[in-house]
């Protein structure tokens, strides 16, 4: 009468963390395929054997991974982690040759106190954009506001 308890699993444990980290990698592995055969069913649609049945069963295949990758990067917190920029490479000659040698540039995440000040910049940055486009509009509307008015009789 006794039903065998099942184990709980810690949702912070690193284990689980790595087993969802490893299943968000082959998903988009999957996802990249799928998208390759739909952009080769695109790019073949004027060839001899392309099929729009298989085309199309591609687009579905491509739908139903994306949107079982999503699923698991909300249910597993995996896709709220930050993601950290690539370093740029200072020309492309570097990064064919950085490819052929197989050797990566080594990103180091920001230290934690570092984290708020690039923030705050990210959004003083953006609040001053929003500034000036506001502040563009504003003119481009009295200019053809006063364009407007002047071509209508107006002296």
């Amino acid at each position: 009468q006794s039903q065998p308890q099942q184990a709980q699993v810690d949702q912070n444990s690193p284990e689980l963390f790595k087993k969802n980290l490893h299943l968000a990698y082959e998903g988009s592995f999957r996802l990249q395929r799928c998208v390759q055969e739909v952009m080769g069913g695109i790019q073949n649609a004027y060839g001899e054997d392309y099929t729009t049945p298989h085309t199309e069963e591609s687009i579905t295949a491509r739908n139903l991974q994306l949107r079982a990758l999503n699923e698991h990067l909300v249910s597993s917190g995996i896709g709220a982690l930050p993601l950290l920029p690539l370093p740029l490479p200072s020309s492309s000659a570097e990064n064919v040759s950085t490819e052929l040698d197989g050797s990566t540039e080594q990103v180091v995440p920001p230290s934690e106190p570092q984290m708020p000040v690039d923030q705050q910049r990210a959004i003083e940055v953006a609040f001053e954009r929003l500034r000036r486009a506001r502040e563009s509009a504003g003119v481009e509307a009295n200019l053809v506001g006063g364009a407007e008015g002047k071509g209508m009789g107006g002296k």
